[in-house]
């Protein structure tokens, strides 16, 4: 049981590294019971070692379902850090944008632009990818890229 254990857990590093970019690291506090490192590597393993790794969907188009799903639910910190990573995985502003004015279809216009607020916030710590370069034809018929927004 403990290889199996600690396969998983393996695999949900190196799928939270794919995602992230960076290492796991738990939020656990020297005054914070044994149990809750127990508690945060099963919710991490749940999380990336299971649904983040299972086929089907892209990281980016996973990235966009969190940061929907946390919009919904109304979970500031949830979404910042969503948000953080989802540039890692080339989610643009105008793509988180884009979801954040859909979701306020059907959860309200205070809690999506509570989430766009939550947003503006991430983005004023680190300036991120306004929209993402794509190939253009040019009138002489060459390929250039686009250039991106500040």
């Amino acid at each position: 049981m403990p290889q199996q254990h600690d396969a998983r857990m393996r695999r949900a590093q190196e799928t939270y590294l794919r995602h992230s970019g960076g290492a796991f690291q738990p939020p656990i506090a020297a005054t914070d019971p044994p149990s809750k490192r127990a508690f945060m590597e099963n919710i991490f393993q749940q999380a990336y070692a299971d649904s983040w790794a299972h086929p089907g969907l892209d990281m980016k188009t996973r990235s966009l379902v969190s940061i929907a799903i946390m919009g919904t639910l109304g979970v500031e910190a949830e979404i910042k850090n969503h948000i953080r990573r989802a540039h890692h995985a080339g989610v643009t502003k105008d793509e988180v944008m884009a979801v954040l004015i859909h979701l306020g279809a059907y959860i309200g216009a205070p809690m999506a632009a509570r989430a766009a607020a939550v947003a503006s916030e991430v983005w004023a710590e680190k300036p991120a990818r306004a929209s993402k370069p794509g190939p253009t034809k040019p009138q002489g018929g060459k390929p250039r890229r686009r250039a991106t927004r500040p």
